[in-house]
């Protein structure tokens, strides 16, 4: 499905989306992986291509928004006002088909690995954080102390479940919405 709509923005933008496991599953681990293999740094896939490579985005970021019974895969982008957003949807979903079909590089699942485990481990550094953590795996896991539980799900997310992960996200399953700046042509 597609929602068009216009908005007091100033540069054109898209976000995919799809429906995806529940928080703290093996599958939520592995979307977490591939959301920072897709657009966390300037070294990611997505960043590289949009931004850097073919210059049609100025930004890109990817979320697992992980919810207590199912969650959601997002992809934003902004895109340079000269480009139609359909061909940057199609560079996105590219890339996403290319780990679907080949995996993962191993520097890049171990760099997600880190990047994730330092930011599970920093966000506990004040006291409201670690309470909230606390409170997130009571509700989720029915009990408090589910932080090693959780960093091991992203230890034993190996290149296959990446894969897979990426794999769930065809672009017949996505939802997509475009918002274009008032006044311009859609």
């Amino acid at each position: 499905p597609l929602v068009e709509l216009s908005d007091r923005v100033q540069l054109p933008a898209s976000v995919l989306t799809w429906h995806t496991a529940e928080a703290l599953s093996d599958q939520d681990a592995a979307m977490d992986l591939l959301a920072t293999i897709l657009a966390e740094g300037r070294s990611s896939r997505l960043y590289s291509r949009l931004v850097h490579q073919d210059a049609v985005a100025s930004e890109v970021s990817a979320y697992q928004m992980s919810q207590q019974l199912s969650s959601v895969f997002l992809i934003f982008t902004l895109a340079d006002p000269s480009v139609e957003l359909e061909r940057i949807e199609a560079l996105v979903q590219e890339e996403i088909d290319r780990i679907a079909a080949e995996g993962p590089r191993p520097e890049e699942l171990e760099r997600a690995r880190n990047r994730i485990e330092t930011d599970h481990l920093y966000g506990l550094e004040d006291l409201q954080s670690r309470a909230e953590a606390l409170n997130r795996y009571q509700v989720l896991l029915g009990t408090p102390d589910g932080l090693g539980r959780d960093l091991a799900r992203y230890q034993a997310a190996d290149a296959a479940a990446v894969q897979a992960a990426a794999a769930r996200l065809s672009a017949a399953r996505r939802q997509t919405m475009r918002i274009h700046p008032e006044g311009a042509e859609q």
